[in-house]
């Protein structure tokens, strides 16, 4: 997380109780499951970005594209 910019903050629960210092990790596994984040974070492991700057894609990726790229 450190080298990423995150675009937003998901609150997970970590009990239904609302009790300090228990975490209940099927609740939170099922979080995280229903929010999409194990998914995102199997693609970022892939080597995937969420987003990238148009002119970072154009200049990584012209070579595929015949003729001029805009910058």
């Amino acid at each position: 997380m450190a080298r990423c910019n995150p675009w937003f903050i998901r609150c997970i629960k970590p009990n239904t109780e609302k009790a300090p210092l228990k975490l209940d990790m099927p609740c939170v596994l099922e979080q995280l499951r229903y929010s999409g984040m194990l998914q995102t974070i199997q693609i970022r492991q892939q080597g995937f970005p969420v987003r990238l700057p148009f002119a970072l894609f154009a200049y990584r990726y012209r070579c595929l594209v015949p003729g001029q790229v805009p910058r």
